[in-house]
């Protein structure tokens, strides 16, 4: 015999933090109002990954050409198992990987993102430095 349980409904948000330039040790990370996006706690934010970073972004070629696509580094990740429903308010951040020095916060205002997804797959939300 065994006893069923309902489970939480849960939703996952594809966080995109765009011109997110940084220097050797440093990432950047989503921080928010919400417990799974560590409660404004920066040491309790979630890593991103840098999905465009190529080299000609941060060394150009001589003679000012850019390169084929973005100018600017592109940061992102899908966090998983956030609450349905609610809106919260969340920031992009860069700091270093060890915790030491200054926060830097993406500049003012908070983004705010919410859906009325109950559960799955509820968007992408978009900040920039």
């Amino acid at each position: 015999m065994f006893t069923l349980q309902p489970a939480a409904a849960k939703t996952s948000v594809n966080f995109v933090c765009d011109n997110g330039f940084t220097q050797p040790g440093q990432s950047v990370f989503v921080v928010g109002g919400i417990a799974e996006l560590g409660g404004w706690d920066t040491a309790k934010a979630v890593k991103l990954d840098p999905s465009i970073y190529w080299e000609y972004i941060y060394n150009p070629p001589p003679g000012g050409d850019t390169g084929p696509g973005p100018d600017a580094p592109v940061w992102t990740g899908v966090v998983a198992d956030l609450p349905p429903g609610p809106v919260f308010e969340w920031k992009c951040i860069r700091r270093n990987e060890d915790g030491s020095g200054t926060v830097d916060w993406q500049p003012d205002p908070n983004n705010a993102f919410g859906a009325a997804v109950t559960s799955g797959y509820a968007g992408q939300a978009y900040g920039s430095f």
